[in-house]
């Protein structure tokens, strides 16, 4: 993303880099989707529980854009503890707001859209670029440029 020219020997120093971050904000996106689905799941059988169900989907799509943005600012600073990665996300948040809403909102119909078209390689595509847009919304125009 800072130089625009990657080779597979990038993806190797990544991972040797960030390998502990991504174990850490993997599990936390594993146990948050698992806890979602259990709580839609118990919320949906009653009808008085579907304004809960609601909240917890509406709460759950919050939390993935913070997790967008907080992997971004952790595979970009990574001189900085995940903790400090995650308050600096959580600032960037809520200095912006709206412009965060709506990226992840955007986002969230890109990748529905490469979900629904079921195509392995466009959904891939998806992903991708999911991670670069959130990528030039979240460092500074001086931290992407050669």
């Amino acid at each position: 993303m800072r130089t625009g020219n990657l080779v597979l020997a990038d993806a190797w120093e990544g991972l040797r880099l960030h390998w502990r971050r991504g174990l850490a904000l993997g599990a936390a996106g594993v146990s948050l989707g698992v806890l979602a689905a259990l709580a839609v799941h118990f919320y949906t059988r009653s009808s008085a529980g579907w304004p809960f169900a609601f909240l917890t989907l509406y709460l759950v799509v919050l939390l993935g854009i913070y997790a967008a943005v907080l992997t971004t600012v952790a595979v970009a600073s990574p001189e900085l503890p995940l903790r400090l990665a995650a308050r600096a996300a959580a600032t960037l948040g809520a200095q912006r707001p709206g412009a965060t809403l709506l990226i992840g909102l955007a986002l969230l119909l890109v990748n529905l859209a490469g979900i629904a078209a079921a195509v392995m390689p466009f959904l891939t595509i998806t992903l991708a670029y999911s991670f670069v847009a959130v990528a030039h919304f979240v460092l500074p125009p001086e931290a992407r440029e050669v």
